[in-house]
């Protein structure tokens, strides 16, 4: 990007001060690609304070939606294209965008989940948590994340939902999932092998679904809340 992000008319959103007033410093780096490795207050920001190191990078970046940012609900792709292209469809987003940081920053770890070979909050093309068709407003991060198991540490969205839940499976494991009736679901109301075969074959129906299907793990606390 041509332009530090931060930079809002004359005021810096991070120091709040106007920034013109040092014209040598504005023009050699805020409003020139160096700020990435020049202004001190965008490293600290968004290098220094990279708390979301056990989210890893994609071919593209997940809050983007049909040329749309997610974060900033700008379409970035008429307003930006310079960025979009370079930064947005690419995995630079992961050390460039500022809005990307600050967002994934909140999210807290959870070691407990395994990944499987689908999302588990994907139905077809259809992502539950964002409730768009993934396919057709992020094709390149549906394809690489989406449908193998690389949404487990790629997908902000799947990453701060499970980050949520806190409860771990006590007690007996079965072969297959006790919410299973053939390949009903009775928790998501949705026949999963048809809509979801590579997580059904994976989850559903063997052990795994204690560790890969946080709608077994949310439904078993709520049970045990109810005992």
């Amino acid at each position: 990007m041509d332009q530090c992000p931060y930079i809002q008319g004359d005021r810096c959103k991070l120091t709040q001060e106007n920034i013109k007033e040092d014209q040598d410093f504005f023009q050699n780096t805020c409003s020139h690609s160096d700020y990435l490795k020049n202004c001190p207050n965008f490293t600290r920001k968004v290098y220094a304070a990279k708390t979301y190191h056990f989210i890893g990078s994609s071919r593209s970046c997940p809050y983007i939606c049909e040329e749309r940012c997610d974060v900033t609900k700008h379409p970035v792709c008429k307003k930006h294209k310079s960025f979009y292209d370079d930064t947005c469809c690419t995995s630079k987003y992961y050390d460039k965008c500022s809005y990307f940081s600050d967002r994934v920053s909140r999210i807290k770890p959870n070691r407990y989940f395994k990944p499987a070979f689908r999302c588990p909050y994907l139905i077809n093309e259809m992502c539950e948590l964002r409730r768009v068709n993934m396919y057709q407003k992020n094709r390149t991060f549906y394809r690489h994340n989406c449908i193998n198991s690389n949404y487990h540490k790629n997908c902000p969205y799947y990453l701060e939902k499970i980050g949520k839940i806190k409860y771990k499976h006590y007690g007996k494991v079965y072969d297959s999932c006790t919410y299973k009736d053939g390949d009903w679901c009775r928790l998501r109301k949705i026949k999963v092998k048809d809509n979801c075969k590579d997580f059904y074959d994976y989850a559903c129906c063997k052990k795994n679904y204690v560790k890969c299907c946080p709608h077994y793990v949310e439904a078993a606390y709520r049970k045990k809340l109810d005992e």
